[in-house]
């Protein structure tokens, strides 16, 4: 008997993690139910990118006719610190980026017939970061919507970098980084030629390095302390040595 229930809730248990997978949100799946747009846009949106401290654009929704008229709405966000709804319960309404990060916005609509309808779509708060030129380290995926693809879109909003092509970063969001193409001829997997990268697909190479002192001009047994200075600041490559190259006349500790 008690082999048989731990049985049971093994099963149990595996059937709910099942579940939990399978039931992942994709943002990218339109509904006909309720479309939210941005701005001046009247088609459906699903993903918005904006910079950290700044405030988008006005977010409205159109309820399908045959459903009824609005009764109520509700807008709610999965990370407030990343994107803060302005009105959480008018027709429309704006996000306060915040620390940059990623997000959901869920927007719940109950009609004249009492029922409910929901529409989600991901946001990204960004932050500029200091140009630089860049490869990947392998063929890395790239999220053209936003970094938050990998968990909320589906596969046919990815695409793909060659290797050794040379790509800038200009933004950062979390442990992803913005890229870019800069020849007309150089394209992605998609003919686009902007998207997000993980971090740790991207091979970050030091452009500058100087040290925070010019030529030093010192008496005997003086000593000075010099500190360097590189860039970008998120070089994966940063790994540094001093050296001199005569320890009889001047010595590195």
């Amino acid at each position: 008997m008690k082999k048989r229930l731990l049985l049971t809730t093994l099963v149990f248990a595996m059937l709910f993690c099942v579940q939990l997978i399978t039931n992942k949100t994709d943002v990218s799946a339109a509904t006909d139910d309720v479309k939210v747009m941005y701005g001046t846009s009247t088609s459906a949106r699903h993903y918005i990118n904006e910079q950290s401290g700044t405030t988008s654009d006005k977010l409205t929704f159109k309820l399908k006719s045959s459903l009824g008229t609005v009764k109520s709405q509700k807008w709610t966000s999965s990370n407030s610190s990343v994107a803060k709804v302005t009105s959480a319960t008018g027709s429309s309404t704006k996000l306060t980026m915040g620390s940059e990060g990623t997000a959901v916005i869920t927007l719940t609509v109950t009609s004249s017939k009492s029922k409910t309808y929901t529409e989600k779509f991901f946001v990204s708060s960004w932050v500029d970061v200091e140009d630089s030129t860049v490869t990947a380290k392998a063929s890395p995926t790239y999220f053209f919507r936003g970094p938050t693809t990998g968990t909320y879109e589906t596969a046919s909003n990815k695409g793909s970098v060659a290797v050794g092509k040379k790509i800038y970063i200009t933004r950062r969001c979390g442990s992803f980084y913005y890229v870019e193409t800069r020849d007309a001829n150089i394209n992605f997997s998609d003919n686009t030629n902007k998207g997000f990268v993980r971090a740790s697909d991207l091979k970050i190479l030091v452009n500058t390095l100087s040290t925070t002192k010019g030529p030093l001009k010192l008496e005997m047994h003086e000593a000075a302390t010099l500190s360097k200075q590189f860039a970008p600041s998120y070089a994966t490559n940063a790994s540094f040595k001093w050296s001199s190259s005569n320890s009889y006349v001047a010595s590195v500790d």
